[in-house]
């Protein structure tokens, strides 16, 4: 296995000792080589706890390419008000395939993601914020480097929020990827992936309003009670335009509610009021 110079520092920053390994956020989980499923089911539920939690920040990023350089936008909003922190945007460059050998796979194993390269000059990327974070407040950075041969149809680039803690560890914030555009055609950053959503009351129903500029297809929404308790779920076909996804309140006791939507991989929280 070849490690880059970033992939390296990635590995120390989450005292990474050997291989497999798998985190999630910053979190080690041990890999079970006799049984590879424990390990799997224990990633998965690990996952599916987190998903009752809003996200705090959003992540995006657009990139080109013009056959020397690659120039990259990202941006960060933060959703809630947060204490002292010490926050950085890094860039990666990652490969979708990778034909390389493995023990007992073959000289041709396809590896899948993996990162080839960094595009921020520092591996954990460039400080944006330290300190108070105000809910609303949202950072720009803007990378290039020049580099051979990238692959429009294999290569992608990644985002990651980092924050650096007072023991000196990175630890995993948020992140996002994105294809890798020809020079000329880059599009706006979006972090959400949503041009516009909103939650209201309507009589009897909890109505979620979203506008599209794409087609998501099956999305999955919660409602959640202010102790975290899933009261409902629904999965939906978001399509181009406009969206409502309802939930009937009959059932619901006066107070805050959160709906929460998954889409691309994102979690996104809005909150509302029942009378």
């Amino acid at each position: 296995m070849v490690f880059t110079n970033a992939s390296t520092e990635i590995n120390a920053g989450w005292g990474s000792l050997g291989q497999p390994q798998f985190f999630v956020n910053s979190d080690l989980f041990a890999y079970d080589q006799a049984n590879p499923q424990n390990t799997r089911n224990q990633i998965n539920a690990y996952i599916d706890d987190l998903i009752g939690f809003g996200a705090l920040a959003g992540v995006g990023v657009d990139a080109t390419y013009d056959g020397t350089t690659l120039n990259v936008t990202g941006k960060a909003e933060f959703f809630t008000d947060l204490e002292a922190g010490n926050y950085h945007l890094a860039v990666y460059l990652l490969k979708d395939h990778v034909l390389a050998n493995q023990a007992s796979q073959g000289s041709n194993a396809d590896h899948r993601y993996v990162l080839s390269d960094k595009i921020t000059e520092n591996t954990f990327g460039e400080q944006i914020v330290e300190g108070t974070v105000v809910s609303g407040s949202t950072y720009t950075i803007d990378v290039s480097k020049e580099i051979e041969n990238v692959d429009l149809e294999n290569d992608e680039v990644v985002i990651i929020l980092w924050n650096l803690r007072v023991d000196g560890q990175y630890a995993f914030f948020n992140a996002n990827r994105n294809n890798i555009s020809e020079a000329g055609t880059s599009a706006t950053v979006d972090i959400s992936g949503i041009a516009d959503i909103t939650t209201r009351q309507a009589n009897n129903e909890i109505v979620l309003d979203i506008i599209t500029n794409q087609n998501f297809g099956n999305v999955q929404s919660r409602l959640i009670n202010v102790s975290g308790q899933v009261i409902d779920t629904q999965n939906s076909n978001i399509i181009n335009g406009a969206n409502q996804i309802k939930y009937n309140t009959d059932h619901l006791l006066s107070g805050t509610y959160l709906v929460q939507i998954t889409v691309n991989g994102e979690v996104h929280t809005e909150k509302v009021i029942v009378h």
